[in-house]
């Protein structure tokens, strides 16, 4: 946290497969909490955030793989028979906007191209991105799609330049440092605009 500031930035090293949040959240909670601080805001835990130049870079690598459509039935609903929850999956969309924006509209074209339509009804619905290197796949990110929001919520990884690493596969603090600190310089300076 810079002296004297109200907001501090952490970056947490994350291993596919295990999920240590909740142990740093606690944690960090019972460190600030010993020296008289918390973690501001309504729900307090760390919140994932990412500069708009990552996210920009991770959209134009990345393709749209499939969105999902989650229709779960309500205790009002009349003659709704016995499923209780309905997933549509469609693959292989192409979104034509240039902030590559996914909205109910593309997502109902999509389906009435298939004979189905979304009418008024309010669906989750969860857009998966994923980017491949020479056919692998690299990284997936999933998101909720929020027509309310003006971007897309995705964090994407953060995957240190070789240049913070030494030979033996250690980490370079003064590279770190700097690096972390052009990374904290972005997200500020976004947070202003």
């Amino acid at each position: 946290m810079p002296a004297g500031g109200k907001t501090g930035y952490m970056f947490i090293q994350r291993y596919a497969g295990s999920n240590l949040k909740p142990l740093f959240d606690d944690l960090i909670n019972i460190t600030l909490e010993k020296y008289g601080y918390k973690i501001a805001g309504a729900r307090a835990s760390l919140k994932p955030i990412t500069t708009k130049h990552r996210l920009e870079k991770f959209l134009e690598i990345s393709s749209l793989r499939d969105i999902t459509i989650i229709s779960k039935s309500s205790n009002h609903d009349t003659g709704s028979g016995d499923a209780k929850s309905v997933t549509i999956k469609l693959r292989n969309i192409t979104v034509n906007s240039s902030d590559r924006k996914i909205s109910k509209k593309v997502v109902s074209d999509a389906m009435k191209n298939h004979g189905f339509t979304l009418g008024e009804k309010q669906y989750e619905m969860t857009a998966t991105y994923e980017t491949k290197v020479d056919g692998k796949k690299e990284e997936e990110k999933t998101t909720k799609l929020d027509e309310t929001e003006d971007t897309i919520n995705i964090i994407p990884n953060i995957l240190l330049p070789l240049n913070c690493i030494d030979g033996d596969g250690y980490p370079i603090f003064i590279k770190m440092k700097e690096y972390v600190t052009d990374e904290i310089t972005q997200i500020r300076e976004e947070i202003r605009m």
